[in-house]
């Protein structure tokens, strides 16, 4: 359901707790924010990443904690892919 409103275009804004998420949050709008308040932790229980963002400009995400789970996971967070530089005109940050 997280997914199918990000890419509808709406942003994230989680109140503190504890988010146990299954797969990763795919970020592939332009300008998309992720915020937490709070201590909000997102929690990977299936190995998985907990944010990908793809090759998409602008994306902020900040005030979110990205723990492990029981399984491991290969990274908690992806950004970009090989090769892509982003622009100057319009950096994402964390």
């Amino acid at each position: 359901m997280i997914n199918a409103k990000v890419a509808s275009g709406l942003h994230l804004l989680f109140q503190p707790g504890n988010y146990k998420l299954d797969k990763a949050i795919e970020i592939t709008r332009a300008d998309t924010v992720v915020m937490g308040i709070g201590l909000a932790t997102l929690i990977a229980t299936n190995g998985n990443s907990l944010i990908r963002v793809g090759r998409v400009d602008g994306v902020r995400v900040s005030g979110v904690l990205l723990q492990a789970g029981p399984k491991e996971s290969a990274s908690l967070l992806t950004w970009g892919s090989s090769g892509y530089q982003g622009t100057s005109r319009n950096p994402g940050a964390l």
